[in-house]
């Protein structure tokens, strides 16, 4: 699969300050010092052979969140889902947690869990779910100071009252060398999650630790300098899932021959979840994604961010989210952006594909 990252809903001088203003981020002194050692080292030892493993992860585009930071791929694909790494915030993981927590974090159970697992200290700091999305805030410590980075590795959730919460994305903020904020995003499927107070789990199985500083084995295409570590820590706990509501339109616009459809809708608190289909898009690129527009009652809903399996014809889109999801919706289309393969490049190159769609429907 292809994972690709791209602002919308702006012009292209907006993309410029933002990644402007992303690079400009201050990041700490002893993060930025082993930043630089590993981005050397990687130079210096594989030009030609990425020092990562490659992952596999559905598309994304975040839409509109300013307040995450692109930093340099060799420090994003550490992360063994699609975390953005953030420099928002180098005041300690709670300056992290309520810059980039959002409505979630705000009305999120404090929890406040912790388990050290052979030096690795990882705390529970919050939960929330509702119909459409559940955080978990979990931040980790190398006690033992064994890494350059530290990080969360794999994360998984168990739901006492069944269906399956996948890990969509999130955002991880590296405080120091031994110490990073982490907020993971799941989804529930299938469509809404049940409300109530139930019993919940979350799995920490593993950390990955970031050694820049050991040579690699020679001539090892293998070598990487994230190591995964075990934990397998778990927390147990109570939560409150809050409400929402689904429902399935169908309405589709065609233009230039491709048509969007509309499958499904899901709203709740924290988010509004768009499930749109796309048939006939052109044989010039694939993992095709709109780039919409959403409105209701009259106001416009912000972007959060967008996902679709690679060759995938359905496109997942969350917007921020409404308490009353009765009335008139509009969506807007007035691009497909995908992807297309590049000689000598596993990553491909972004290609376009203009048109005009409008899909209007009420929810009573």
């Amino acid at each position: 699969m292809t994972m690709h990252r791209s602002f919308t809903g702006g012009k292209p001088e907006d993309l410029e300050s933002l990644l402007a203003e992303a690079y400009a981020a201050e990041i700490p002194a002893d993060l930025a010092a082993a930043l630089e050692k590993r981005s050397a080292a990687a130079m210096q030892w594989h030009p030609q052979t990425p020092r990562f493993p490659r992952l596999a992860l559905p598309r994304l585009r975040l839409t509109r969140r300013r307040s995450l930071a692109i930093v340099p791929v060799l420090v994003a694909v550490l992360l063994t889902a699609a975390v953005l790494m953030s420099t928002s915030a180098s005041g300690g993981p709670a300056a992290f947690y309520n810059a980039d927590g959002g409505y979630m974090w705000d009305h999120a159970q404090v929890l406040g869990l912790t388990k050290t697992v052979d030096g690795y200290q990882i705390t529970l700091e919050r939960a929330y779910a509702d119909a459409n999305r559940m955080m978990v805030g979990v931040t980790v410590v190398d006690t033992q100071n064994r890494w350059d980075l530290i990080n969360i590795g794999r994360v998984s959730v168990a739901d006492t009252a069944g269906g399956e919460w996948s890990e969509s994305t999130g955002a991880s903020n590296p405080v120091n060398a031994t110490t990073t904020a982490n907020i993971f995003l799941f989804e529930h499927t299938p469509g809404l999650a049940p409300p109530g107070r139930r019993e919940f789990s979350v799995t920490v199985s593993s950390v990955v630790g970031d050694d820049g500083r050991t040579p690699p084995p020679t001539n090892d295409p293998s070598w990487a300098t994230g190591h995964e570590v075990a934990v397998n820590a778990t927390f147990s706990f109570e939560l409150t899932v809050g409400g929402g509501s689904q429902a399935t339109p169908l309405v589709s616009a065609q233009s230039n021959g491709v048509t969007i459809t509309l499958e499904r809708i899901i709203t709740s608190p924290s988010a509004v979840r768009l499930e749109l289909r796309l048939a006939g898009a052109p044989s010039s690129g694939n993992s095709w994604m709109p780039n919409v527009y959403v409105s209701h009652a009259g106001r416009s809903l912000d972007g959060l961010m967008s996902t679709t399996a690679t060759g995938g014809s359905l496109t997942t889109v969350y917007t921020a989210g409404v308490e009353d999801p009765t009335g008139d919706w509009t969506v807007t289309a007035s691009e497909l952006i995908g992807n297309a393969p590049t000689e000598g490049s596993p990553w491909g190159h972004e290609v376009r594909f203009q048109g005009n769609w409008t899909l209007h429907f009420s929810l009573p």
